[in-house]
């Protein structure tokens, strides 16, 4: 047991073994799934020599010009091969994931469409309309990754359509291609999370558009199954409410990791629960007034309900475990 606890390390002593920062280490675990970190009973990641090695790995090929969202799923003996034919100065073959689904909309996307036609097997175009709209996007359902407008000129009409198709699915990105618009607008799609590229868009521009919505595909998987392992370990049935101890230790702990929202949502809990008591004592002048607060009451309580269950699936994300507290039998054993 002795010998378990001396082979692992902490994120800092990683960071200096690998040349990671401890940034890209959560990053790369998080987002892309490249290693899966245990923790201690007081919540801190420790990472295995072979969590060392594996980053250490990815880290060169990174180095060596791959993308680490194409990297992140491979076995050691597929990165080891990656590695060698670089070395050597081979064409090694592509290692990426599943092509990048893509449908092309407005006037004048033919010639998108050849220019990302040349990034076979890594884009397949699924659909392309020259007289679509983004409202007429909004009312259909469009299977795919990735969905590229095209227009002229950004009219303040199609702004809340283009925002409202980049907020709608974590999973899809919206493309925009334009040549004029104004400011405030493309601030707006920004904000939203719209991949704004000026038109005429060059082969480079479109390969870093569609990059950053491969990122965005592979951000949303990771943190699917980050929620379906968190749901699956969920008891069945009502769960039952954090205790008072429980709060406190979870904001103790949330101070010695990386992450301060267990901190900050255990707060925002013991605050609901103190207006709570605060509503259904409060003093009531008439039937009318003891209603309203009866009200008040209810939706906090279904409030804290809502921000518990968040609490519950950021610790289950981040790996965090409450060390059982013993009860008071068990003291005087």
């Amino acid at each position: 047991m002795s010998r378990e606890k001396s082979m692992d390390y902490g994120i800092g002593t990683v960071a200096r073994l690998t040349g990671l920062t401890t940034h890209t280490i959560r990053a790369w675990e998080k987002r892309h799934g490249a290693i899966a970190a245990a923790r201690d009973a007081s919540g801190r990641r420790r990472y295995t020599p072979a969590d060392v090695e594996r980053l250490t790995k990815l880290k060169r090929l990174v180095d060596l010009g791959e993308r680490i969202g194409g990297l992140a799923q491979r076995s050691l003996d597929e990165l080891d091969e990656r590695l060698t034919a670089l070395d050597t100065g081979a064409a090694p073959p592509p290692m990426q994931a599943a092509p990048l689904r893509t449908g092309l909309y407005g006037a004048g996307v033919e010639a998108s469409a050849k220019l990302i036609a040349e990034r076979a097997g890594q884009v397949e175009i699924v659909d392309i309309r020259n007289d679509a709209t983004p409202a007429q996007l909004v009312a259909a359902t469009v299977e795919a990754d990735c969905l590229l407008f095209m227009t002229a000129s950004v009219a303040p009409a199609i702004v809340a359509d283009l925002e409202t198709l980049a907020r709608r699915d974590p999973r899809q990105s919206v493309i925009l291609l334009y040549a004029f618009a104004r400011d405030e607008d493309l601030l707006r799609l920004a904000t939203a999370g719209v991949i704004i590229v000026r038109s005429p868009a060059s082969a480079a521009d479109l390969r870093r558009a569609l990059d950053d919505a491969v990122e965005k595909r592979s951000a949303a998987t990771a943190l699917d199954r980050a929620l379906d392992t968190s749901a699956a370990r969920r008891d069945p049935g009502e769960t039952p409410r954090f205790t008072a101890e429980e709060l406190t230790r979870i904001g103790s702990i949330s101070t010695s990791i990386d992450c301060e929202c267990p901190h900050h949502l255990a707060t925002v809990i013991s605050n609901l629960r103190a207006f709570e008591r605060y509503s259904a004592d409060c003093a009531h002048r008439d039937a009318e007034d003891a209603a309203m607060h009866q009200y008040l009451y209810r939706e906090t309580v279904r409030a804290n309900q809502v921000i518990e269950n968040a609490l519950r699936q950021l610790m289950a994300y981040e790996g965090i475990e409450l060390p059982r507290q013993p009860t008071q039998g068990s003291q005087g054993a």
